[in-house]
């Protein structure tokens, strides 16, 4: 039988890969999949522990494959045992690195603690449903459902998007790009959009002004 050879990680690489695993896992489509996933167990821990390794193991495969590790389970203990071996080594940054991990597959955690990983952006409940639709026909200008066009923000890159409607709420690490497409969740509140983005780039949700000191933010279509 031929001696299969299991990769060995220096401490940076486990850092590396550490941080590949938790921006990979921040996708939205991830996310709505681990809580279906979830819910499919029907409260059954041990079930919710296979159906949790079937979601990740997508995501897992071209990381581990990028730090020399087979594509599979197999590939997946091979590489928790690489990343333990140098656990005692940590340093401060990895160790929260290893808990943001934790956090951002266990829905729960999430809820209780939804500031723990920077501009994560947790599914809305409506995402969930894949029945979920706006209405038919074309709602009214400002209203739920509306379309608006992001006009200014071209200097700085983009307008600033916010968590929750407050202005002193948290920021998003991205900012949505001007040209992007935007569909109102709610009627504006005192010249702040709740948004889901549609088209161009930046947070999927989040809140946006309309307007600044007298100018255009976005523009209804």
């Amino acid at each position: 039988m031929a001696l299969v050879l299991v990769p060995t990680l220096s401490l940076v690489e486990v850092k590396w890969m550490l941080q590949d695993y938790l921006d990979a896992y921040k996708s939205k489509d991830f996310q709505i999949a681990l809580r279906r996933a979830l819910k499919a167990a029907n409260g059954d821990m041990v079930q919710e522990v296979r159906n949790r390794q079937e979601v990740c193991l997508p995501i897992q495969k071209p990381i581990l494959e990028k730090y020399g590790f087979e594509p599979t389970k197999q590939g997946v203990q091979d590489s928790l045992r690489a990343t333990t071996a140098v656990g005692n080594q940590y340093t401060d940054e990895m160790s929260r690195l290893h808990f943001q991990l934790q956090w951002i597959i266990n829905p729960l955690a999430q809820e209780a603690d939804p500031n723990f990983v920077p501009d994560f952006q947790m599914p809305r409940p409506e995402e969930l449903d894949s029945r979920y639709t706006y209405g038919l026909g074309v709602p009214d200008p400002g209203t739920r459902g509306s379309v608006y066009l992001v006009v200014g923000g071209s200097v700085a890159g983009g307008l600033l998007v916010r968590r929750a409607a407050a202005m002193d709420s948290q920021i998003y690490r991205y900012r949505l790009r001007t040209g992007a497409k935007i569909e109102a969740l709610e009627a504006p509140v005192d010249g702040r959009l709740h948004y889901k983005r549609l088209t161009g780039e930046g947070p999927d949700f989040g809140w946006v002004s309309t307007s600044l000191k007298g100018q255009e933010l976005v523009r209804p279509l």
